[in-house]
């Protein structure tokens, strides 16, 4: 099942907010570093619909990406 960027967006701002145990890697980079995200400026890289067509293409685009926040 597929969100909306908007609500992924939210759910990621909620858990830095509410200090959440269950959180993202960008959470627990954004609590542990300090970090701030410029969330305003937030890019769709691909878009897909079949499942694992989009597993490969992120892990494209993570593999791609130097000092990524990804733990894959």
């Amino acid at each position: 099942m597929s969100r909306i960027l908007k609500t992924r967006i939210g759910e990621h701002k909620n858990y830095i907010n509410w200090r959440i145990q269950q959180c993202s890697v960008i959470t627990d980079h954004r609590l542990k570093y300090g970090h701030e995200f410029d969330w305003n400026n937030i890019e769709i890289l691909d878009e897909e619909r079949i499942l694992n067509k989009r597993l490969i293409s992120e892990m494209i685009f993570i593999r791609k990406t130097k000092n990524n926040l990804n733990l894959h």
